[in-house]
């Protein structure tokens, strides 16, 4: 097809943005049709020299089956003459205390997997096989918790570390490809289980807005473009906002007046970015951010703790970070 060797020539721009001299490539291989289909894509950069692809796959130990998922793995790659990192979760040290669902805390075990493989290799890269149909499923998933604007955008295509190449293919796209090249892949049974969020959104709530109206992929198209233009324009507002509020020579100490100048959205946003420009190790949350808000904005001065180790102080018209 077509379509595979355009997005080949998509993906060879992406990482050109990203790769260093290694030119190593971590996959993330879990051995369901999204990721063997990129295992694929990627193989031919790897073959002309473009790149040096190494898989990963971490095996959760949630399924009886779920060693199987590892042996296929292992077996494609030595068909391709690819390394492959093996883990079993249940025998890896993660220090990772659960605080959502269990796709959640899956999530977060693989992306401890990933940045230990990809520190090992010094790799520049982590590829994901992330979809479209997946983009659709994470916009509902973060609209039914909440989320921001900055979650309703979804996910990037290019994240730090992370490169998702196939957020604009959809996953029948992907299936009639490996069926027409007659490539085997592992479908995933808990796909059709409704003890998931997200299976319940792909099986119920997205058939049902299709039903409604035959215009819901153009739409939805048109409202992540829109979302994404105007988080792009707020984020342009933060920096802005940013250099006013910390107009110091280090730009570590805040000007209280000029925070409280502004509107309660760009207080947060700005706040936020300030705590991720000084490396402070926090869980995002309304709730914390809305604590810090509430200290500054208090006429006493004084110190606020954001957790063991870091504090926000405040005197007079002025206020930084603290840390022990």
């Amino acid at each position: 097809m077509a379509f595979f060797t355009t997005l080949k020539n998509y993906t060879r721009k992406l990482f050109k943005q990203q790769l260093d001299a290694s030119k190593t490539v971590i996959l993330g291989l879990s051995g369901g049709p999204d990721s063997v289909f990129l295992f694929h894509l990627l193989k031919q950069l790897h073959d002309a020299k473009e790149i040096n692809l190494i898989c990963a796959h971490l095996d959760h130990g949630w399924r009886e089956t779920s060693s199987q998922d590892a042996l296929f793995c292992i077996r494609l790659c030595r068909e391709n003459n690819t390394p492959i990192i093996v883990r079993q979760a249940n025998n890896y040290p993660f220090n990772i205390k659960p605080n959502g669902s269990l796709e959640e805390l899956g999530r977060e075990y693989r992306r401890h997997f990933f940045k230990e493989v990809q520190n090992k290799y010094q790799a520049n890269i982590i590829a994901l096989g992330h979809h479209y149909d997946d983009q659709q499923e994470t916009f509902f998933i973060r609209l039914l918790r909440g989320s921001t604007l900055t979650g309703l955008t979804g996910m990037q295509e290019i994240d730090g570390n992370y490169i998702r190449p196939l957020l604009h293919t959809t996953k029948q796209t992907i299936l009639d490809w490996l069926d027409e090249n007659k490539i085997s892949y592992l479908q995933d049974p808990t796909n059709n289980s409704g003890q998931f969020l997200r299976n319940r959104i792909r099986n119920h709530l997205i058939p049902a807005f299709k039903t409604c109206d035959i215009r819901f992929e153009t739409t939805f198209k048109k409202t992540l473009a829109n979302l994404k233009a105007e988080h792009e324009l707020l984020e342009n507002m933060t920096q802005e906002s940013f250099k006013k509020v910390f107009s110091t020579a280090s730009s570590h100490q805040g000007n209280l007046q000029k925070l409280q100048m502004l509107s309660e959205t760009l207080q947060k946003k700005v706040l936020l970015h300030w705590l991720i420009q000084e490396h402070v190790p926090f869980a995002v949350s309304s709730a914390f951010i809305n604590e810090l808000r509430r200290f500054l904005s208090h006429e006493r001065g004084g110190e606020h703790q954001l957790n063991q180790n870091w504090s926000v102080a405040k005197r007079k018209n002025s206020f930084w970070i603290n840390k022990k």
